[in-house]
């Protein structure tokens, strides 16, 4: 379905989007001091790379060769505050929406009630918490000069 996707899943959830209580423990460096994030989400993103799903632009500011990576939080809102955050992500640009924050880290742990399903290149992984790490230069790439990801 591509983009369409999104929009028929957003149309299905539109009468009651999920609510999670989060807890995100990340370090921004490496043998750094770990913070920690408490809220409301709807959703919770771990990218390395600037797009998900075919090329949806999630992260702009990731980049596959820095060792690190971005959170992306939609934070949970009303319903016309959500369709905004989506509209946004449709444009490409959602990273400056008032619901979305981002957290440039080298490692995280992911917990909340009830759990978010977490899914790897659209694999259910788990609803349970999640520790995730970069490690660095663990897979070598041989991206197109027009990768978007990149």
């Amino acid at each position: 379905w591509g983009p369409l996707a999104f929009v028929l899943g957003a149309a299905e959830l539109a009468t009651s989007v999920p609510e999670y209580e989060t807890v995100l423990q990340y370090r921004t460096e490496a043998g750094g001091q770990e913070q920690t994030w408490r809220g409301r989400t709807v959703n919770v993103i771990c990218a390395n790379g600037r797009t998900i799903g075919g090329g949806r632009a999630v992260a702009p500011n990731a980049k596959l060769s820095d060792g690190r990576m971005e959170l992306v939080v939609l934070r949970a809102g009303s319903l016309p505050e959500l369709a905004g955050a989506g509209t946004r992500l449709m444009a490409g640009a959602w990273d400056d929406h008032d619901l979305v924050d981002t957290h440039s880290v080298v490692s995280a742990r992911i917990r909340s009630a009830p759990g978010l399903k977490f899914n790897v290149d659209g694999d259910l992984w788990t609803e349970g918490p999640v520790r995730i790490e970069v490690v660095e230069e663990a897979l070598r790439i041989v991206p197109g000069s027009d990768a978007p990801a990149i």
